[in-house]
């Protein structure tokens, strides 16, 4: 038998650790328990079809939140309800033919509201100020963004979403409340219908040459090398000139699909690169393409951010930058700058590269794990990781 004096070292810092871990607040607000509660999750945390939806997404992100095992189970249930509601509100808006109105001085029209309390969700403010104080409010909060991004990066075609306002509702104060609803918006750029009709009329025209582009080809990898080619010869890294100096592209369509499906906008920078990448892939039939959002390293120190992908083939994930493989001299103050694009140069070094690579870091696990940065709190103990963040090292 043991020394019962080593026995009681080991097991009394374990009780303690469980009684302290039993007196935090629990992860999310509890929900009434009966079954009218929770047969509306379960109404609302069913995910339409994706061939019945607007082409061009995944499922990724939904798949992750609907494992209990990641965030349990009425997280998981509460982020894939939220996570149905903006795709529910994303095919309103696609399909309206009215016009969205903008208030003034807003840059963002407002859609439907969503009943963030019929889900359990509770954030407080006072003087206007989310009260981030409070393990319900940050958690709500950070579920809200987790279900929003996940969302966003797995339906790049619903170009015209921009965020969610939240609607709160004061006590008796006046100077406290409590958010009820959230209110997606979305970019005034494309809250007239004839806007709308006239940009999916031209991305479905350069769709159209990317699916010619692969009619009689059959496997993801050359698939996948063919939109990479065609896209990285194609287009340059947008910048717009102002005052007489080039400035990188920071409109709106230069981050969505819009960037490279849109042949009437300016260009796309990284992260237009990015969406159409996947955009016009899940389309193709090859789902899982990852959105990555992260920094670019130079000698350690972050000298920007940046947008790739990550890509799945055989059923291991890899690296591909779009944006870096083309190797146009992208300097536009240069002499050589070439604006048009004339010369199509394109390269591989950034084409389907493993998650080890010199040139990649923090996603070697990205496909079992979160895809944005999660909340990291000792009262909630998820499994965390970078999954939809990296590193991109300058080289």
């Amino acid at each position: 038998m043991s020394n019962p004096i080593t026995y009681l070292k080991k097991v009394i810092p374990l009780l303690f650790a469980v009684v302290l871990l039993l007196s935090f607040p629990r992860c999310a607000p509890a929900a009434a328990d009966n079954s009218a509660v929770l047969a509306d999750f379960l109404t609302m945390s069913k995910p339409a079809r994706l061939k019945d939806l607007v082409p061009g997404g995944t499922r990724y992100g939904y798949r992750w939140m609907s494992d209990p095992s990641n965030v349990g189970l009425r997280n998981s249930m509460i982020l894939t309800s939220l996570y149905n509601e903006f795709v529910k509100l994303a095919e309103e808006a696609y399909a309206y033919n009215g016009t969205y109105t903008t208030a003034e001085g807003d840059g963002y029209s407002t859609l439907r509201e969503i009943d963030i309390k019929r889900l359990g969700l509770t954030v407080d403010v006072t003087d206007g100020e989310i009260d981030d104080m409070g393990i319900n409010s940050n958690l709500s909060l950070y579920l809200m963004d987790m279900a929003f991004n996940s969302f966003r990066f797995d339906n790049p075609q619903y170009y015209m979403i921009n965020w969610f306002n939240y609607s709160s509702r004061h006590h008796e104060d006046g100077r406290s409340g409590t958010i009820n609803y959230i209110t997606p918006t979305l970019y005034t750029e494309y809250a007239a219908p004839e806007t709308r009709r006239a940009i999916n009329k031209r991305v479905e025209e350069e769709y159209g040459k990317y699916e010619a582009l692969v009619k009689n080809v059959d496997s993801d990898y050359d698939k996948i090398r063919l939109v990479h080619d065609r896209m990285a010869a194609r287009w340059d890294y947008s910048y717009i000139q102002t005052k007489g100096e080039f400035i990188i592209n920071d409109s709106v369509p230069a981050h969505n699909i819009l960037g490279v499906m849109d042949l009437e906008a300016e260009g796309p920078v990284c992260g237009a690169f990015a969406n159409s990448f996947g955009y016009i892939l899940h389309r193709l039939g090859v789902m899982n393409v990852i959105y990555i959002s992260g920094e670019i390293l130079d000698n350690g120190e972050s000298i920007g951010t940046h947008a790739w992908n990550l890509v799945e083939v055989d059923g291991k994930y890899y690296h591909t930058d779009v944006t870096w493989d083309n190797k146009e001299n992208t300097d536009p103050n240069s002499a050589h700058y070439d604006k048009n694009n004339s010369s199509n140069i394109l390269g591989h070094e950034y084409f389907l590269i493993g998650t080890g690579s010199e040139y990649f870091e923090n996603s070697m696990s990205c496909p079992t794990q979160s895809p944005i940065i999660m909340f990291i709190s000792v009262f909630c103990p998820f499994k965390t990781s970078a999954c939809m963040m990296g590193l991109h090292i300058d080289s």
